[in-house]
């Protein structure tokens, strides 16, 4: 039977089923609905569990990356003070002071230059580079090829 001629009949019994029929419907819709709002209820709840798991994630990347980039710039530092160029200007009086050793000792090496150059070279004598063969050997002369 469908509703609609359920509906236009005046049977009593009739109408009594078809409201128990339909009281049963709704009780039926609203436990399952009832059970799709615990369900929802229940999903929410992990999705903000995870939410917060996200943010704590987040928060330790960040802390990290931060942590990174320190040691990178420790790194970096560290090379530099090994590895690059090191500073051996000299500045104010340390300069002036080496400009007058440099003096100092480029005319010391002109006037060392200058007796040099000026002593007549004798040639010396040679020197034998070892001693002799004590006269006691035997000497054996062997001709050339």
């Amino acid at each position: 039977m469908d509703i609609d001629s359920l509906l236009t009949s005046q049977d009593p019994d009739d109408l009594r089923s078809l409201a128990l029929k339909l009281l049963a419907d709704l009780e039926q819709k609203t436990s399952a609905l009832e059970q799709q709002t615990q369900k929802n209820r229940a999903q929410e709840a992990v999705a903000s569990t995870l939410r917060s798991d996200l943010e704590q994630q987040t928060q330790k990347n960040q802390a990290l990356a931060q942590y990174i980039q320190q040691l990178e710039e420790a790194l970096k530092n560290a090379r530099r003070w090994r590895f690059g160029r090191k500073s051996e200007a000299f500045q104010g009086e340390q300069r002036g002071l080496f400009d007058e050793d440099i003096e100092s000792d480029a005319a010391d090496i002109e006037q060392q230059h200058e007796t040099l150059l000026t002593e007549p070279k004798t040639p010396k004598p040679a020197v034998p580079k070892r001693r002799p063969l004590p006269p006691e050997l035997p000497r054996q002369d062997r001709p050339c090829k």
